[in-house]
């Protein structure tokens, strides 16, 4: 099961003693980090504790540079430097799926990291500011019960997925990923600690095979980390790039890997020909199963677990079947491949062109651009050219986020337009003309609400390696060599021909 906890950081004048706070239902850990903080969490072996009251880790954390394997403790040097720059020596030099909590002189930082695959909500109560990993924890942890927030519930669905700080309950707030919450006293503020743009700003101008090379190394590293750690893997495979990549990978760590395809009735949802193929490559088993009606609830929601409505319906028997099989085959992770087409920046525009143009002027490269843009959509050349330019035109006003406003009331939408969609990765730096990564980065803000929504199924944890920090910082200072060509396993390569 993903790691679950309830965190409580005393106001100023509380302090916490042994009986002030019951134990919250199905923590059974409760680890005393401080006299003002408090911690409840379902597997002791997912805390760091930082010593001399200076905080904790939760979750799984990696080192950026050697082998992937997880870190259990921190040396006195590391965690000086962690505190000393109040995280941001986590952030640099370490990966992973945590929240972590750093105290700093009279300060605590609580940082998401910046692939946001641990979840971290809050709200107060009363002197104290409460964290967990899921909203319904405040409620077994002893706190009055949630209240739906009709208006956050409009702007959920308006903003399709577009990840704030708010949520459709009344109190409850989301730490992003890749921020932080600074408690100071009674005041708390947040702040961004990862921006996707940092690695924009450095465009890697290698080869393509010094990035193919690269690519790979980082890929097989971050796969490789959670595929030792959950050396039993269930694969959800189509047979398409992302989760080849994910499959090659968990082969070459020695996962003892199974794979799960499913099917419609309708052809364009039947993709077992291409899975075969993969378990054949690999010697792994596959399971063939179809997609059943009898799973579908339209009273249920996939993402009940989450503080905003969405999700979809087919996902309720993806979710049953998945569970099954995991059981079936003794699992301790369902795998995918999720995270790939956003990371990677699955696109079919020519906003790529006026990036190119940005960055290198009239080039080589930007014929070379052009070409694999027409290649791609089948757009004529002076197609692509109209599109990109008018990219470029638009560049500095930023990526434009669709709102879904069709089943909205409209005295509801009145209310929501004055508060406009935004999110600070959405801005492009002053002076940067970069439609597609802007439009990159949107994407990978798209990720996020996934991995919210399928972070652990029927008490097996759910892991999406292709979204890992190391990945992300990677491939987004990178984007004019298509990824295809750099990293396709030896089975895709025949069916891309």
């Amino acid at each position: 099961m993903s790691v679950q906890f309830v965190a409580r950081i005393a106001g100023q004048g509380l302090v916490y003693d042994a009986d002030s706070v019951r134990p919250t239902i199905s923590l059974l850990f409760r680890q005393d980090i401080m006299p003002g903080l408090r911690l409840d969490i379902s597997d002791p072996r997912a805390l760091i504790t930082l010593p001399a009251q200076n905080g904790f880790i939760i979750g799984t954390l990696f080192h950026r540079y050697g082998p992937p394997e997880r870190v259990e403790q921190l040396d006195p040097a590391e965690i000086e430097a962690i505190c000393r720059s109040k995280g941001e020596h986590l952030l640099r030099r370490y990966w992973g799926r945590y929240v972590a909590v750093i105290r700093s002189e009279n300060a605590l930082s609580v940082i998401r990291d910046p692939s946001g695959a641990m979840p971290c909500y809050h709200t107060s109560d009363g002197c104290e500011l409460v964290l967990a990993s899921a909203p319904s924890l405040f409620c077994a942890a002893g706190l009055p019960s949630l209240s739906i927030d009709p208006t956050g519930v409009a702007r959920a669905l308006l903003i399709a997925g577009m990840p704030e700080t708010t949520t459709a309950l009344i109190g409850v707030g989301q730490l992003l990923p890749g921020t932080s919450l600074n408690i100071e006293g009674s005041r708390t503020t947040t702040a961004i600690r990862w921006d996707p743009w940092k690695f924009v700003s450095s465009l890697d101008d290698r080869s393509p095979d010094e990035l193919a090379a690269d690519l790979r190394r980082t890929v097989q590293s971050c796969v490789s980390g959670w595929g030792r750690l959950h050396n039993k893997g269930l694969l959800a495979v189509s047979g398409g790039l992302d989760s080849s990549i994910v499959a090659a990978c968990l082969r070459n760590v020695g996962n003892d890997l199974s794979l799960l395809t499913l099917t419609t009735d309708d052809p364009l949802g039947d993709e077992r020909a291409f899975a075969r193929t993969m378990a054949s490559y690999l010697g792994s088993p596959l399971f063939e199963e179809r997609y059943s009606l009898a799973h579908i609830d339209l009273n249920k929601s996939s993402v009940s677990h989450l503080p905003t409505p969405g999700g979809r319906v087919d996902a309720l028997s993806f979710d049953a079947i998945a569970v099954k099989v995991a059981t079936d085959a003794g699992a301790n992770a369902i795998f995918t491949g999720n995270g790939g087409d956003n990371v990677f920046y699955m696109s079919r525009s020519a906003r790529s062109l006026a990036d190119r143009f940005s960055v290198n002027g009239p080039s080589t490269g930007l014929l070379g651009t052009l070409r694999d843009i027409c290649s791609l959509t089948g757009a004529t050349a002076l197609q692509a050219i109209s599109q990109g330019v008018a990219a470029w035109r638009n560049a500095a006003n930023g990526y434009i986020w669709r709102e879904e406003a069709s089943f909205i009331a409209r005295d509801a939408l009145e209310i929501l337009s004055k508060a406009p969609i935004d999110h600070p990765w959405l801005a492009i730096p002053q002076g940067t003309r970069l439609p597609g990564k802007a439009a990159h980065v949107a994407m990978i803000l798209r990720m996020h609400y996934s991995l919210d929504a399928y972070g652990e199924r029927g008490g097996v944890p759910v892991l999406h390696p292709l979204a890992s920090q190391p990945i992300l910082e990677l491939w987004t200072c990178n984007g004019f060599v298509p990824v295809t060509y750099l990293i396709m396993p030896p089975w895709l390569r025949t069916r891309a021909g």
